[in-house]
């Protein structure tokens, strides 16, 4: 999924920063950066 997003953005002339660390995105200072944020998860949710 990474690279294809990555590549999926250097195609379309967009960024990608890729990360596993949700604590990166705690600041409002942070997310004012993006444009776009995508939350993505191959993992079964516990229910």
């Amino acid at each position: 999924m990474q690279n294809a997003l990555i590549s999926m953005g250097k195609q379309s002339g967009f960024a990608v920063d890729w990360t596993e660390d949700p604590s990166v995105f705690a600041s409002p200072a942070v997310l004012f950066k993006y444009n776009a944020i995508l939350f993505f998860t191959s993992r079964d949710r516990p229910g």
